[in-house]
């Protein structure tokens, strides 16, 4: 059964800049998952997790924690920080 994909909080463009912002590719690439959620880019996480080239476990295991914490933290997204891969 496929989970749905979660609401993501943030506007497209808070997305794009905190891509820009990003130095470390695995926190970039976790933003860049939202990114691609909020402009429907994608509709399954098997669709994200093939997309991005990671496990659709891991993009679950993401998923999961962002939906815990309603949303990414706006000083530098720490909340991506202690997340696998």
């Amino acid at each position: 059964m496929n989970k749905t994909l979660p609401e993501i909080r943030e506007s497209v463009t808070g997305l794009k800049q905190a891509m820009k912002r990003e130095k470390h590719p695995k926190i970039h690439r976790r933003i860049q998952a939202l990114y691609l959620i909020k402009c429907q880019l994608v509709t399954t996480r098997n669709a994200l997790a093939k997309m991005l080239g990671l496990h659709r476990k891991t993009i679950g295991d993401w998923l999961i924690i962002y939906e815990q914490h309603a949303g990414i933290t706006p000083s530098g997204y720490s909340l991506f920080s202690s997340l696998p891969h």
